[in-house]
């Protein structure tokens, strides 16, 4: 067994000026091949202090393994692979965030088509999740129009419509009402249809077109416009 003190080593001022802040290990594992070689026991070391990280020299305690040198670099390899790995989930991670951010800001958006009307068109299918960002979204950025009607377009909604779909889209249509913003049905399919009349939601409540543009219509008409 023994203790090792090195001070102003190359590696040390090499990392130094590469401004890094955490000891390297090529000092330490070179000095354990060193011991290794001269004595015909595998020798590893343990880093008691370390120059780079704030200590006045460096300090190597070595000692027998059992662990051979093969068996340490094997190890430190799938340490710095762990490490590598990690670090990719977290960007993936981060990336899948943003992604789906951008996701729920275009899957649905708020179009302002005519003065006092904004068509909002819903998309795909609509989880919990993202009916709840949909709905709070919305009623923040209705005032901003200063929407008299919203126009629901439901043609390039998920075929598979649930009672959780139908609960949504009440739930969106009356609060929009609650701010002074009435809502107009449009683009419903029959099987959208078949769902409305077997849940217990009255959305009968609301006007209910076949058409986009019908839609539009019905909203410029209530106003006492009309497209010239």
């Amino acid at each position: 067994m023994a203790i090792i003190q090195v001070k102003d080593s190359w590696e040390h001022k090499i990392n130094k000026a590469q401004g890094k802040t955490r000891r390297g290990t090529f000092t330490p594992g070179h000095f354990a091949g060193i011991l290794s070689g001269l004595f015909g026991v595998n020798i590893w070391y343990k880093v008691l202090k370390s120059q780079i990280e704030g200590d006045s020299h460096c300090e190597f305690e070595y000692f027998p393994s059992e662990t051979t040198v093969q068996q340490n670099i094997h190890e430190y390899a799938r340490k710095e692979q762990s490490e590598q790995i990690r670090k990719l989930e977290h960007l993936v991670d981060e990336r899948t965030s943003e992604l789906n951010g951008l996701i729920r800001e275009i899957s649905s958006p708020i179009i302002p088509v005519l003065e006092g009307i904004v068509v909002v068109p819903l998309i795909g299918k609509y989880d919990e999740q993202r009916s709840y960002d949909l709905v709070q979204r919305t009623l923040i950025n209705l005032p901003q129009h200063k929407a008299q009607y919203m126009v629901l377009d439901l043609t390039a909604m998920s075929e598979d419509v649930t009672k959780g779909t139908v609960e949504f889209i009440d739930r969106l249509a009356t609060s929009a009402s609650l701010i002074g913003t009435k809502t107009v049905l449009v683009g419903i399919s029959p099987e959208f249809a078949i769902s409305i009349a077997k849940s217990d939601y009255n959305i009968s409540a609301f006007n209910c077109f076949s058409t986009l543009q019908h839609g539009i219509y019905f909203a410029l008409s209530e106003q006492g416009r009309q497209l010239t």
